[in-house]
């Protein structure tokens, strides 16, 4: 009877708080009345700020890691491409002073035919558009 007594204490003294706080969350202040708080807006954006600055941070920190590694390379130019089906396609590949027509698929690359004479002069290419060409320039210049 004893361990009665005292575990029926026990769970009295363990619902007076419980018993507080529901009475508490019941009154409403003005403060707490704004799901929308400057703290709440401030840690957010504080957050957000944080999350696309590693973006950035880890983005940069890759590409210095290239190190030059599959840019754009000045020896080996692909000048002209078709698309023959969903996977495969012939390419014209210039390297060098020699260009090479190349066939591709999902499985494999074959060299079709190497010109001795280019088929296509520098004259020929199509131009870089400008966004092609200020995207270069500002990856050469983070580079440096």
């Amino acid at each position: 009877m004893k361990k009665l007594t005292n575990s029926f204490g026990v769970a009295a003294f363990l619902l007076i708080p419980l018993r507080a706080v529901a009475t508490s969350a019941t009154e409403v202040t003005p403060e707490l009345s704004s799901p929308v708080s400057v703290p709440g807006i401030l840690g957010f954006g504080a957050s957000l700020t944080l999350v696309i600055a590693s973006i950035v941070i880890v983005g940069w920190l890759y590409a210095r890691m290239q190190g030059g590694h599959g840019g754009n390379s000045s020896v080996i130019n692909i000048l002209a491409s078709q698309s023959l089906g969903s996977k495969e396609k012939i390419v014209l590949v210039e390297v060098g002073d020699k260009q090479i027509v190349v066939g591709m698929t999902a499985a494999n690359v074959q060299t079709l035919h190497v010109f001795d004479e280019p088929v296509i002069g520098t004259a020929e290419r199509p131009p870089q558009s400008a966004f092609a060409e200020r995207l270069l320039a500002a990856v050469k210049g983070a580079r440096k």
